[in-house]
């Protein structure tokens, strides 16, 4: 098993016990404190010795001859290597990796033994997210049960952004462990901030963390490919948010970048109803519940959540996944309910986030201040009313914000007429 976000406790920022440096690829970071351990990986609160920028120091020891484990560590440090930096993933400051065989003097972990076996070891030093996990949050003391529709809306809003950068890559990459616990945020979110309408808890931005699971297949699977893929499924990703076509890899359905969307579907509703939609009462997930596609709102969640939030919610958690929206469908719609609730007040909290997500849309409207170009730049310039920028009427243009392939056409017309 991999360590999982859940079994790290929430950041401890005191003083904490210094080593001697370590050397991690080009940097060099002095070990504060144990965060967590599971599995195979450990990980480190850590320092910089140059700029004294906190840092994560995530250690994996993977014995040589498990192969299944060498693969998700050696997955997870791929796909960080190759992802650009973008504010909705995390990222990855440094790495290195040794064996089989004892690791360098320098780079030792202090206090972390060395297994005799032949092993490899895979060192990745990644940004701190002093916030904790947004499953962390829901649960923490002090936070309502109902989470304004503001923070749901916006945890969404930024998961489907950083699948967004993970589905545009060549060739697409989904992640297959959207989750609550491998959504990180950036800062810290005090119970006061959930009061009102939610938006001072919204802005906090989240990434995506844990990319062990990571997979470009993009097929209709059948025979000894299915049952190879059957296999890699059932240690891999997790039951409560397993998309149909993950739980029965036999029923000719497509597998592909969709499996996420219904997995953040699955993690919007547990924002909204403190569960997952197909476990029992026992909070146990079952593989037919998710097979059949059937679940209910509570009465809770009706009366608290908009029509439009859970009519997005259920697009997400649609059987088929030709069906199911886009991320960028995804976002476009989370941040069109940002907008529309709770009233008509501006909440300049929110406005880079709702940018960021007509940008992934496709949207050619002009940015904040006016920086557009033809005639989504004209007119009432420099409007910064929330309500405005999700509209599209920031910079005084009126178009509404386009969705699926009406995005990338408006994208494209835009694109040409500035040409």
């Amino acid at each position: 098993g991999r360590l999982r976000a859940q079994e790290l406790p929430a950041l401890a920022m005191g003083n904490g016990v210094s080593s001697a440096p370590v050397a991690v690829g080009g940097h060099s970071v002095r070990v504060k404190k144990l965060l967590g351990e599971g599995g195979f990986a450990s990980v480190y609160l850590c320092e910089d010795t140059e700029s004294g920028e906190q840092v994560v120091l995530k250690r994996m020891q993977v014995p040589a001859d498990h192969e299944d484990n060498l693969i998700v560590a050696r997955r997870e440090l791929e796909v960080l290597r190759t992802l650009a930096p973008h504010p909705h993933v995390c990222r990855l400051v440094d790495s290195a990796t040794f064996g089989p065989g004892p690791v360098p003097s320098g780079c030792v972990v202090p206090g972390a033994g060395d297994s005799t076996r032949p092993t490899m070891h895979f060192h990745l030093l990644l940004e701190l997210f002093p916030g904790r996990s947004a499953f962390d949050e829901i649960t923490a003391h002090g936070v309502p049960q109902q989470i304004p529709e503001a923070v749901v809306c916006a945890r969404v809003c930024d998961c489907a952004l950083g699948l967004a950068h993970l589905h545009a890559m060549t060739p697409p990459l989904a992640h297959r462990d959207v989750k609550l616990e491998n959504l990180l945020l950036r800062r810290a979110v005090d119970p006061a901030e959930y009061g009102g309408d939610g938006s001072s808890a919204a802005a906090a931005q989240a990434a995506l963390c844990d990319f062990g699971s990571a997979s470009t297949l993009d097929a209709v699977l059948s025979g000894a490919r299915a049952r190879a893929e059957e296999e890699v499924v059932a240690r891999s990703t997790t039951l409560a948010f397993r998309a149909p076509e993950l739980c029965d890899v036999h029923s000719g359905m497509h597998i592909g970048v969709k499996v996420d969307v219904w997995a953040l579907g699955c993690l919007a509703f547990q924002l909204c109803c403190r569960r997952t939609p197909f476990e029992d009462s026992q909070g146990v997930p079952h593989r037919m519940g998710v097979l059949s596609g059937r679940y209910y709102w509570p009465r809770t969640a009706i009366d608290a959540y908009s029509p439009a939030l859970r009519a997005l919610v259920d697009a997400m958690l649609t059987r088929n996944p030709v069906s199911r929206p886009s991320v960028t469908d995804v976002i476009v719609r989370a941040a069109a309910t940002i907008r529309a609730w709770p009233s008509e007040k501006d909440r300049p909290a929110l406005r880079d986030l709702l940018w960021q997500a007509r940008r992934s849309a496709g949207t050619a409207a002009a940015a904040p201040g006016g920086y557009g170009t033809g005639a989504a730049s004209a007119g009432r310039a420099g409007s910064d009313s929330l309500e405005d920028v999700g509209a599209g009427r920031a910079g005084g243009g009126r178009a509404s914000i386009p969705r699926g392939r009406a995005a990338r056409s408006a994208a494209a017309a835009a694109a040409a007429a500035a040409a």
